[in-house]
């Protein structure tokens, strides 16, 4: 049981919000938290600050699906901070775990 935390752009092509939406439903009866935030406007790659530009690219050279991919300051700002809170909180979680189960 480990928690889980999905942020995704809704416009993303690479990974749809839709599946992730369906594969989070899936996982979340009986297991552990699952966290998913879905920016509205965001494409993949939006905390990847050097591609301020949207860009279209081609996943497999030549063929195959492509991607679009840009920047978002606002969603990644928020993705950072969901981040850093979701990784202190389960770090506080897996000590009280160890603590109590004696390992340290």
């Amino acid at each position: 049981r480990v928690p889980l935390l999905v942020l995704t752009g809704e416009l993303d092509d690479v990974t749809p919000a839709g599946e992730i939406r369906r594969l989070v439903s899936e996982r979340s009866a009986g297991s552990a938290s699952v966290d998913l935030v879905v920016y509205p406007g965001a494409y993949h790659g939006f905390d990847v600050d050097s591609l301020k530009q949207r860009r279209t690219v081609r996943l497999l050279p030549l063929f195959g699906p492509s991607a679009t991919l840009q920047y978002d300051e606002t969603a990644a700002g928020d993705a950072t901070h969901r981040l850093i809170r979701f990784l202190v909180r389960a770090r506080a979680t897996t000590q009280t775990t160890v603590q109590a189960a004696g390992i340290l």
